[in-house]
């Protein structure tokens, strides 16, 4: 039963991270850059500030607001870029830990601190780290 809650939360947190990501790339699409360029961009504010609304609407949604820690970054360029340590958990998404966007993007890292209840006899009641990391890109059409 409380494996079955984790894999629940570890979904739904997939499903919330992805949501924001997908909201801040599509929010934070900077059409000026579009027509001034032949390129699009990301306006970095925006587009962090719809990611960032989603996914607190998200969390307090579920009520869990209290037990998650987030980090989202914008890249805005449309030329590949780096973020060395990003997300800061190796295996978050199945990542090798060094984000290489090759588009404008957003990327969403979560981490949710879960104390469990029936497992909690085993481990002492230390919380279990449910992390998640989702990104989403614009292209040029």
């Amino acid at each position: 039963m409380e494996l079955a809650r984790l894999y629940s939360l570890r979904l739904w947190a997939y499903r919330a991270a992805e949501a924001a990501a997908v909201t801040g790339a599509a929010l934070g699409r900077d059409y000026a850059a579009y027509i001034a360029g032949g390129e699009i961009s990301l306006d970095e504010v925006a587009a962090f500030a719809a990611a960032e609304a989603t996914l607190r609407q998200e969390l307090d949604a579920k009520g869990v607001s209290a037990l998650a820690s987030y980090d989202i970054r914008v890249h805005a360029d449309n030329k590949p870029g780096l973020y060395p340590g990003f997300p800061p958990i190796s295996h978050a998404g199945m990542l090798p830990g060094d984000w290489a966007p090759s588009a404008p993007s957003v990327g969403v890292y979560l981490e949710l601190r879960i104390t469990p209840v029936m497992y909690g006899w085993i481990n002492g009641n230390a919380p279990i780290p449910l992390r998640v990391f989702a990104a989403a890109s614009v292209v040029t059409p």
